[in-house]
């Protein structure tokens, strides 16, 4: 259970309750990683929890689409705000949480740039060159008739 400082309502201070995050709602595996995050930075789970949560959110991306209505679609993402004092280490529980995903992007950005771009940069070059040739060749050609026309 987290438990917020008290609020001030009309001159009275209230003590303010929240639920525990319903963690048994998380497949096992997202809970295992909140759980192993929270141990690793002697914090409570809940923030932890919500990370992964949204960081398996954001590996769907578009991928997972959702009818929103008669011929539309949505992306699956589901949006967090979450909140916690200062030096509580939201942003150490965020790197873990997102490790995985940084992970795989990086790894698809380096295949990405040493075994797809180099021969797409070659195409590209190559077909540059052909262009190149064939706007010669026609201003070749176009000036030829006009000299012919002089004479």
């Amino acid at each position: 259970m987290i438990t917020p400082e008290p609020a001030r309502v009309n001159d009275e201070t209230v003590e303010l309750s929240l639920p525990s995050f319903p963690a048994s709602a998380l497949p096992s595996v997202l809970r295992n990683m909140g759980e192993a995050i929270a141990e690793s930075l002697s914090i409570e789970p809940e923030l932890p929890y919500i990370c992964t949560l949204a960081a398996a959110s954001a590996s769907c991306g578009r991928a997972l689409l959702v009818r929103s209505g008669p011929d539309q679609f949505i992306g699956a993402n589901l949006y967090f705000l979450a909140a916690a004092h200062s030096a509580f280490g939201k942003s150490s529980v965020f790197r873990l949480g997102f490790l995985t995903i940084h992970g795989f992007q990086s790894e698809r950005r380096e295949n990405f740039l040493h075994r797809v771009k180099p021969p797409l940069m070659a195409e590209q070059i190559k077909l540059k060159n052909i262009i190149d040739s064939y706007q010669r060749n026609k201003r070749r050609k176009k000036n030829d008739r006009a000299y012919r026309g002089c004479n």
